[in-house]
């Protein structure tokens, strides 16, 4: 990815649309404030439009104090609310097709009054940054573009409520005698109407929100910088507190990665420590467990069985890579891949020393929470029943004590590629985390 460019003054900030989670792009905004890296466009669809117009105003605080308290009675008028509600996707879902939609939408009415108090038109007119957003029109399906020096006076909280109409969850708006609705019915990142605007670099925020994502011919020589969660950022309904913080950290450290010097993928390490990490390596891992690594190795008897694990840990490796815009190495994948499957935090800055602490502390949390699954059965007797009803850690523990008994000369080797086809991601885990309990005496 090519570095930023911390003195270019024709810059774009493309905010995409993503309802509740929208915290995250109020994390993106804090790390450009950090590093003082300037823009001077901001485009913007639904709740993207919404943030991007207290960019402009350049009201962070109080565009991060309003996300880190909100809640849903804060954003929409809800007949027999109960928060209880938003707990599961599938009860939220439930809930909007049961009592919503046959009213038309949710009133969106807090969320206008909210914005008719903290927005201030004058100061978005006033401020030398660029601002246009997306509406639609109901029923044509029209796109509508909204630049800030075009939107008529008084009214550019009523057509930032149109990009934000999520309908038919939400009411569509009524501007006129023109009807209006999410932006995101036409184009839900709209990083072809910066360029057009004339930017020359773009930071993209992506929040994997519901809609259309356009296109066009793009000019060679634009560098696109796309930020966008490794984690799953909640219910795009979901507007509770916790996730919103939660997910204001994710933005940051996303953009600390993807702009700064900040490594990982899903997880963040400070500058270099990344590299420190993928040198310790696998330690003799990589030698006495060799057969059942993705590169080439000499085949032997059992070739056809470990050809099939090691192509479930390139599919599992290639299905982490697509999660994110960030590349990291194979190596560092299996770390991140152990940590997630054990439930090390991503909300936090690591250190190489103090990721693999983290991993083993949490592994020792585990050990005394869970009962271990029994390693006397045969693997396929455990693949066929018990496993189905283990968590990923549990899991990760029975590939574990199967490789140690392997490197013990108690279990053969052709046994542990059942494991690795059947469960790549805790094979993979138990894989790193054995190299880390290994540097630890009296752990192996």
């Amino acid at each position: 990815m090519e570095p930023i460019q911390t003195s270019q003054n024709n810059r774009a900030v493309v905010l995409a649309g993503g309802g509740a989670r929208g915290a995250y792009q109020i994390g993106v905004w804090r790390a450009l404030r950090e590093m003082e890296i300037p823009f001077s466009i901001v485009t913007g669809t639904s709740v993207g439009a919404l943030n991007g117009a207290f960019m402009v105003q350049g009201d962070y605080e109080f565009a991060k104090s309003m996300w880190e308290s909100i809640n849903a009675g804060q954003v929409l008028d809800i007949p027999g609310f109960d928060e209880s509600w938003q707990e599961t996707p599938a009860n939220s879902l439930h809930f909007f097709l049961s009592n919503i939609l046959r009213q038309g939408g949710a009133d969106p009415r807090p969320l206008e009054e909210l914005l008719r108090q903290k927005l201030d038109e004058q100061k978005v007119l006033a401020s030398p940054v660029r601002f246009a957003f997306l509406t639609v029109e109901y029923p044509g399906f029209a796109p509508c573009i909204l630049d800030k020096e075009e939107i008529p006076p008084g009214s550019l909280v009523d057509y930032l409520m149109a990009s934000a109409s999520c309908f038919p969850a939400m009411k569509m708006r009524c501007i006129g005698d023109k009807r209006y609705i999410d932006g995101g019915y036409y184009d839900n990142m709209p990083v072809d109407l910066a360029i057009e605007m004339g930017a020359r670099e773009i930071i993209a925020v992506d929040l994997d929100g519901v809609g259309v994502r356009r296109m066009g011919e793009r000019p060679d020589g634009i560098p696109i910088h796309y930020i966008r969660s490794y984690w799953n950022l909640g219910n795009i309904l979901g507007f509770e507190a916790k996730t919103a913080r939660q997910n204001i950290t994710l933005g940051y450290l996303d953009a600390c990665k993807t702009l700064g010097d900040c490594q990982g993928q899903a997880y963040t390490f400070a500058p270099g420590e990344l590299t420190k990490l993928e040198a310790l390596g696998l330690g003799s891992l990589s030698k006495r467990l060799s057969p059942l690594l993705p590169e080439d190795s000499p085949r032997e008897n059992h070739s056809l069985l470990l050809g099939a694990a090691r192509q479930a840990i390139l599919r599992c490796l290639a299905n982490k890579r697509r999660r994110s815009p960030l590349s990291i190495s194979p190596l560092a994948m299996a770390a991140e891949l152990c940590a997630q499957t054990l439930g090390v935090s991503p909300l936090r800055r690591y250190t190489a020393a103090g990721f693999r602490h983290a991993l083993f502390a949490r592994w020792q949390r585990l050990q005394r929470r869970e009962e271990p699954p029994a390693s006397e059965q045969s693997i396929s007797l455990w693949l066929s029943q018990a496993a189905q009803s283990l968590s990923e850690a549990s899991k990760t523990a029975y590939c574990l004590r199967r490789m140690q008994e392997h490197l013990a000369g108690t279990l053969e080797l052709s046994l542990l590629p059942v494991l690795a086809a059947a469960m790549p991601t805790e094979f993979i885990s138990a894989f790193y985390l054995l190299s880390v309990l290994e540097e630890l005496p009296g752990q192996v």
